[in-house]
């Protein structure tokens, strides 16, 4: 027989074997089985890092559900890093026709130290959560240390315009004081509108700090 003829032969019992296996596999898969029941989740765009304010004493956090026929009430258990401060229902209530829940997370701001970060976390009863979903949320939020407007001070940029052989000017910039540790300040968008060689939309579009250890 030529050489040919084998190979020819030998490819074809490959194959034979191959689509064999592959139809083996086939016969072994098992379907995952649907869900049974209404099931909820945390929606994605929860935030991660949540800034919290002495004048506001909660904040809400967004659910889903894959059904909305009826109204339902979902088992919710809140963990913290550190206890006394935060507070949620013991369920997450869901009106018969809607899709959507929020679950306020109450706190108590005085029982916060400023920039003192927490770490929270919300699990979702186990029956009740979709496999198909986020089953808990967690988050970090803190109580920023306040900076004080000290108003204005003068600035004169040796910086920029020397780069550019410009001449170094002086302007008034407002300037802030951190709360929490006297002598640390911060420049207020020292290139934002009111740099005099800016032209209108060459400026950052948010605030931008200059800090300084006086």
């Amino acid at each position: 027989m030529k050489f040919d003829k084998i190979l020819a032969i030998s490819l074809a019992a490959t194959m034979s074997v191959a689509f064999t296996a592959c139809d083996d596999d086939d016969d072994d898969y098992v379907a995952a089985s649907p869900e049974q029941g209404v099931k909820a989740y945390f929606l994605p765009e929860n935030a991660k890092s949540i800034t919290l304010v002495n004048e506001v004493s909660s904040f809400d956090v967004k659910l889903s559900r894959t059904d909305n026929a009826s109204a339902l009430s979902v088992p919710v258990q809140l963990s913290v890093s550190k206890e006394g401060v935060f507070t949620i229902p013991s369920t997450v209530d869901f009106a018969a026709g809607s899709s959507e829940a929020s679950l306020t997370v109450s706190y108590d701001g005085t029982k916060l130290e400023y920039d003192e970060e927490v770490s929270i976390s919300i699990t979702l009863d186990e029956n009740a959560a979709s496999i198909y979903g986020i089953a808990s949320y967690s988050c970090t939020a803190m109580i920023p240390a306040p900076w004080i407007s000290m108003g204005k001070a003068i600035y004169q940029d040796d910086c920029m315009a020397s780069l550019y052989g410009a001449p170094m000017i002086k302007y008034e910039v407002e300037i802030e004081e951190y709360a929490l540790e006297p002598g640390i300040f911060r420049l207020v968008n020292p290139y934002g509108a009111g740099y005099p060689y800016n032209d209108p939309g060459d400026w950052y579009d948010g605030d931008f700090y200059l800090q300084i250890d006086a």
